[in-house]
């Protein structure tokens, strides 16, 4: 018996019992209290539902959460559920009953339009821990080799900060989707802003396909796992794609620094007006460098 089988009979068998459970061994919880309940417990699974929970559907996914909850499947596992909750409208997922698993604050979406009780233990089981890889300014270079050779793999990258991170269910679901086969990863730009120049990061989020050299621009206005999973194992080839721009030098990083240092302290029209002061003193300097030249070239020589 291999082991998806040997969760997905045990899920089966204790699924008997679910009659016997109802929606209010579930905690309702309001949309204030998620960022709370998530801090205080490791492993936290929320069920977003309408409300009213009148469909089939709705009801079969109350009953499996009330099993779970009933059960001691993953020790410390904290059961709640929300009813219109704003997160489920941030994220698209529509007016049907949603899973997402809560690992140490890092969110997995449940991929799948129907909640299945076998489905979902085995799901459980193999997330127990977040998938996707967190890069910065210190190893992008070196973990990717995105610009240098590629022998780590192909790598898909989302880019996002604080600000807009409501694709992390979405996203930690995609990579376990592609685990072992393609690299996922996050980058927080606002934490590294040389990546976000050295990728022209304009858009948050913004999504980068790396393979081969070649970076691949996710353009699509889908934002669900079927399309970037379709995204990452072919359709790449038909998006935007540019060469991998190289890791900046230590001069390139300090003129970075003083450009943004002169756009914050001089910006707008300040900043314009020393642009046309610093290119006017660049072309006198040229000229006059010039004209010594043709001085000495004029100057008779003497034997």
């Amino acid at each position: 018996m291999n082991y998806r089988n040997h969760f997905v009979q045990i899920a089966l068998i204790l699924g008997c019992l679910v009659s016997s459970v109802g929606a209010d061994d579930v905690e309702l919880v309001l949309d204030e209290q998620r960022d709370e309940i998530v801090a205080r417990y490791d492993y936290v699974l929320m069920l977003f539902h309408p409300d009213p929970c009148i469909t089939e559907d709705c009801k079969n996914a109350l009953h499996h959460a009330s099993y779970i909850a009933n059960s001691s499947y993953i020790p410390g596992l904290k059961i709640v559920r929300l009813a219109n909750s704003a997160l489920q409208s941030k994220l698209a997922l529509g007016n049907k009953p949603r899973l997402i698993f809560f690992r140490k604050a890092v969110p997995i979406l449940l991929d799948s339009s129907e909640i299945r009780l076998d489905d979902v233990v085995i799901w459980l089981e193999q997330n127990k821990e977040p998938v996707s890889r967190h890069l910065d300014t210190s190893n992008f270079e070196h973990l990717t080799q995105a610009a240098t050779g590629a022998t780590t793999g192909d790598w898909f990258v989302l880019f996002q900060n604080d600000q807009c991170d409501h694709l992390l269910p979405i996203w930690e679901s995609v990579g376990s989707h592609l685990k072992h086969r393609i690299n996922v990863a996050i980058v927080n730009t606002d934490a590294s802003p040389e990546l976000k120049r050295r990728f022209r990061i304009t858009k948050c989020p913004t999504i980068i396909f790396f393979r081969l050299g070649r970076m691949y621009m996710y353009e699509l206005s889908t934002k669900e796992p079927t399309s970037f999973l379709q995204f990452a194992n072919r359709w790449y080839v038909n998006a935007p794609s540019f060469s991998v721009p190289s890791e900046p030098t230590p001069f390139d990083a300090l003129t970075d620094n003083v450009v943004a240092w002169l756009k914050e302290n001089f910006g707008g029209t300040g900043f314009m007006f020393l642009q046309l002061i610093l290119v006017a003193a660049l072309l006198f300097l040229l000229i006059t460098c010039c004209r010594r030249f043709l001085v000495a070239r004029k100057k008779p020589k003497l034997y």
